[in-house]
């Protein structure tokens, strides 16, 4: 085969790949996650070889991202150029990558107002930021509530890979007291945050997470762990927060959100009799995600002030 006719048949093959996201972007998919990867059997299962993924909300709308040198393998790793291509494709970078979430530059799409933008955008990225060579070299990945996806879940034309399952740690330890709790409970922050974990005057752990902060708390009249962030301040009370903040819940699976006297904030309790120190790490992992961006959402709602408004004085 001629490079020439090569190069037309690769193209070929990557418009068709775009036209299939598309297609499947624009009819609104059930909520479900994806992943389209280059396969990299030899790597070092710390570090990823290029991938893109897609988060199909409930409410219409899509997360997506693509990683980011943060997770990816040093031979995969991306120069200034590569990364300022991402931004031209509208990619949005992390804003505090130490905290402990993820790294992935990400956008925030509407479903199906943005499905094509979504599709080329996706295959802009694989094609032209990570230099995959064609569709073939690529897999797709999917699962959802009921489980695994496969390839007529997943109409790509891509090979449909089971995902991995990691081995999970489900020791569980009982604690004597509070202050044996709080051992346990800094031991498991510690190993999923890139920061020195230390105890506050008020006795909460700090986790920076976007414009705010998740804060672990020991509870001293029950063996629970209780996770909590400010979102907003000065909240004036009016029958619009209530319905926000309850339209808010209902699209919350483990979290909720709460008005206490002018503040907006998200909480999550788990109970620690016994304590299961993986419980605890996804917790903090996905409470971390979540505050993400969810208080500049809630603000342009309700109104009040963030964390990062009160902290440079601003309205």
């Amino acid at each position: 085969m001629s490079i020439e006719i090569w190069e037309h048949e690769t193209e070929q093959a990557w418009s068709v790949l775009q036209g299939m996201l598309g297609e499947w972007l624009t009819g609104e998919p059930a909520e479900q996650s994806v992943i389209i990867a280059l396969p990299w059997p030899d790597g070092d299962p710390g570090h990823a070889a290029p991938y893109v993924q897609m988060a199909v909300l409930g409410d219409g709308t899509v997360r997506s991202e693509a990683v980011s040198n943060g997770h990816l393998d040093p031979r995969f790793h991306l120069d200034e150029t590569r990364i300022d291509a991402l931004g031209g494709l509208g990619w949005i970078e992390a804003e505090h990558p130490e905290s402990g979430g993820s790294r992935n530059v990400w956008r925030h799409d509407d479903l199906p107002e943005d499905a094509d933008v979504v599709a080329q955008t996706l295959v802009a990225t694989l094609r032209d930021v990570y230099g995959v060579p064609a569709p073939c070299f690529l897999t797709a990945t999917g699962f959802s509530e009921a489980g695994p996806l496969d390839g007529d879940d997943l109409p790509f034309g891509l090979t449909v890979v089971g995902p991995d399952v990691p081995t999970i740690d489900v020791t569980a330890v009982v604690a004597t007291n509070p202050d044996d709790l709080r051992d346990l409970v800094a031991a498991a922050v510690s190993s999923v945050v890139e920061h020195e974990v230390e105890f506050d005057a008020d006795g909460d752990i700090p986790v920076p997470a976007g414009n705010t902060v998740v804060y672990v708390r020991v509870a001293e009249g029950s063996p629970s762990v209780h996770l909590f962030a400010p979102l907003l301040h000065d909240v004036r009370w009016t029958p619009r927060v209530g319905h926000v903040l309850n339209e808010a819940n209902g699209r919350l699976d483990y979290a909720r959100v709460a008005f206490h006297g002018g503040q907006v904030m998200i909480e999550y309790q788990m109970f620690a009799r016994p304590f299961v120190p993986e419980l605890l790490r996804h917790a903090v992992v996905g409470l971390t995600g979540l505050v993400d961006g969810l208080d500049v959402d809630l603000q342009g709602r309700i109104g009040g002030k963030t964390l990062t408004d009160h902290q440079d004085g601003g309205a």
